[in-house]
């Protein structure tokens, strides 16, 4: 109970911090071994016939495992649709030799062509 306990801290702690690829990550360890020990307490819950205990476990799962769970994905995808657009757009910026877009319009048509990709990233992604 105290490890489930203190891996939700840790993973609310991150959370509440600026995010980065490298503290997302950590925080999707600690989510795997708070999964962790929700199941196993819910697995001795069930041997000791404990209905209150199993009910809580399953509560907690429910409530704080998959919510956080969920919030950790959704930030790795964010920073994964932040990268690509960095790629995509700033990969030129070291480099005046190369064309870049100067009209309205062809930033017009960028953005459209951005979003467009974006959207489809975020399609084969769900």
């Amino acid at each position: 109970m105290q490890e489930y306990n203190d891996n939700i801290s840790r993973i609310r702690r991150i959370l509440a911090e600026t995010r980065t690829p490298s503290s997302l990550k950590e925080a999707e360890r600690y989510i795997s071994d708070a999964k962790t020990c929700a199941h196993a307490m819910q697995a001795l819950s069930e041997v000791a016939g404990d209905t209150l205990k199993i009910q809580n476990t399953k509560r907690r799962i429910s409530q704080e495992v998959a919510p956080l769970s969920k919030e950790i994905n959704t930030s790795l995808k964010q920073l994964r649709t932040a990268s690509t657009r960095d790629v995509l757009f700033q990969s030129n910026a070291g480099n005046p030799t190369q064309n870049t877009f100067s009209t309205s319009t062809d930033n017009s048509n960028a953005n459209q062509l951005f979003h467009e990709t974006e959207r489809l990233l975020m399609e084969s992604q769900a």
